[in-house]
């Protein structure tokens, strides 16, 4: 009895200490360039007590979840990096902090481009015993002749001080392996001292785990190498997200060839168990992979699919439960889709769309099941495209804590719609029926009822090139709907509105 409550008494401890830090209260993201022309990096800000988007910058350097960044006490952005350099918050290059990941893919890429191209492949730390340190870990992605495959063969940390001045400096960059690795999901979460943080890399093609302690008074330790479960072979997995849980129990990998691999793990020892494998529909596109704050729930995405994968579940066939198909094209026609996600200060999850468009879609209550987890698409319209992804974060919410109390507010939450000739719903937002007035001469040969989610609530036929049909809305319960056409891609979508009476 001693033990457990020693132990919750550590636990919530822990959790006030890392909760009442603001490391990532505001997110940098975006494409580069100028944000006059939908471009530029935009800034999602938790503080002041709601959530708000505004463009942030015009520079070339992107800012994708081959980056990450890192905010001071306050909250206010401090440090960032696209794994090609390390900026300030008026992105000037600090103190050493150029050439950050060098080799082929550095000389070809980030010049030219702007970003390094390799998902999860550099992270910031704070050091939780010294406000002047902040650690980075980064490390390279390039072809090797010799395997025929785009891996990792170098892993670093390096060591960034913050001078009184306000200015920075990378002091040190220490080689931490030099093996061939497999690319991208570097993610950490804080060893149960509260000090030091656990972070891992694996080896090419086999079950080998490389296990580093960041932070102390020695800035490093390890590697400590664990072989467990499958090899992770480097193809198969693509481009699959990697996540600690909150509570620091688990560690996910969402990958291709086997879909949620979740291995228990002891956030004192840093012991990784045989991972309980969960396999799901259309995971042959897998891509994020993120916690809710009570560790109960994992959700999972899958090119255009979002799961919600319930570890408490005792029947398998009941675990997994399909939320979401995001099939809407933004307002150019271009795709949205569902990417990376990571949980937020406000205890909502945050999910890039996957494609260069300007659309984040949200999960407002991702502590319940099912669709009361509240997923709403496109939930927040930035100023400037996406870069894919937002950039990469550890995980800060220990023990699922984090701010409910911040509100909803200014995200600039536009619904998308295609280019084209316009259609009317009359009247909108609809009682029990409406008419929906078509262009003439279009080639519409049905009409799509969309939830919120994506999903199809009902079809309409059009038949002899009708311009004026009747939608019937008794049945379907009060909420946001979207109308799209088939055969006629050039008609746009419309939303419209279902009212309680």
């Amino acid at each position: 009895m001693k033990k457990h409550l020693c132990f919750f008494s550590f636990a919530l401890l822990l959790a006030q200490q890392v909760g009442g830090q603001k490391f990532d209260y505001q997110w940098p993201f975006g494409d580069g360039h100028s944000i006059s022309t939908g471009f530029g990096v935009s800034l999602l800000d938790f503080n002041n007590g709601h959530v708000t988007v505004s463009p942030f910058a015009e520079t070339d350097p992107e800012m994708s979840n081959a980056g990450s960044f890192i905010c001071d006490e306050n909250g206010e952005l401090m440090l960032l990096t696209n794994n090609c350099q390390v900026f300030d918050r008026n992105f000037q290059v600090i103190s050493g902090g150029d050439s950050l990941t060098p080799g082929t893919t550095f000389n070809n890429f980030c010049t030219e481009f702007g970003d390094y191209p390799a998902n999860q492949s550099s992270l910031f730390l704070p050091a939780m015993d010294n406000d002047s340190v902040i650690y980075l870990l980064h490390k390279d992605s390039e072809l090797s002749d010799v395997l025929q495959d785009v891996v990792s063969q170098h892993f670093y940390l390096s060591v960034i001080v913050r001078k009184q001045n306000g200015s920075f400096l990378l002091k040190e960059k220490i080689l931490l392996l030099n093996t061939n690795m497999v690319v991208n999901r570097l993610t950490a979460c804080l060893h149960q001292d509260g000090v030091r943080w656990w972070t891992w890399v694996a080896g090419y093609d086999t079950n080998k785990f490389y296990k580093f302690l960041i932070g102390g008074s020695a800035h490093v330790q390890g590697p400590f190498i664990q072989q467990i479960g499958i090899p992770l072979i480097n193809q198969e997995l693509d481009i699959g997200q990697a996540a600690f849980s909150p509570d620091a129990t688990y560690l996910g990998i969402n990958n291709e060839a086997h879909g949620a691999m979740v291995y228990r793990f002891n956030p004192e020892t840093g012991e990784l168990s045989t991972p309980q494998i969960f396999s799901y529909p259309n995971m042959n596109t897998a891509e994020g992979l993120v916690f809710s704050p009570d560790s109960r729930f994992i959700y999972l995405t899958a090119g255009r699919d979002l799961y919600q994968m319930d570890l408490q579940e005792t029947d398998p066939s009941a675990s997994t439960i399909h939320l979401a198909n995001v099939s809407l094209p933004d307002e150019t026609g271009w795709p949205i889709g569902v990417g990376y996600m990571y949980l937020g200060p406000d205890c909502r999850i945050y999910i890039g769309p996957g494609t260069t468009t300007f659309y984040i879609h949200t999960i407002h209550q991702p502590n319940e099941k099912g669709v009361n987890c509240n997923f709403e698409i496109n939930a927040i319209k930035a100023p400037t495209r996406l870069e894919f992804n937002l950039p990469n974060l550890p995980m800060y919410r220990f023990n699922g804590q984090c701010d409910s109390g911040i509100g909803w507010g200014n995200v600039g939450a536009v619904e998308p719609e295609k280019p084209g000739q316009s259609v009317q719903i009359v009247p909108n937002p609809v009682s029990n029926q409406a008419t929906i007035l078509l262009p003439k001469d279009q080639s519409v040969s049905a009409l799509l009822v969309l939830d919120m989610f994506g999903r199809m609530v009902k079809r309409i036929d059009v038949f002899d090139m009708q311009t004026e049909i009747v939608l019937f809305t008794d049945g379907l319960p009060p909420g946001i709907y979207f109308l799209n056409s088939l055969g006629a891609p050039n008609i746009a979508m419309v939303k419209f509105v279902k009212s309680s009476n």
